[in-house]
């Protein structure tokens, strides 16, 4: 998931690259106040949640 990011030109820390696989791997929903899973997210299978519109 690393390399695949930095290819996209996307930096991810080893911590966050862990917690972003625990997530996808078992299909989980990331909760984060952290832009960068942002980016992560739209290279990768994870997911980020949104809270709903009112």
């Amino acid at each position: 998931m690393r390399n695949t990011c930095r290819r996209d030109g996307i930096q991810v820390d080893t911590i966050g690259a862990l917690l972003a696989a625990l997530c996808i791997r078992r299909g989980l929903v990331m909760l984060t106040a952290d832009r960068d899973f942002e980016h992560l997210a739209r290279h990768t299978a994870l997911e980020l949640w949104e809270p709903a519109a009112s």
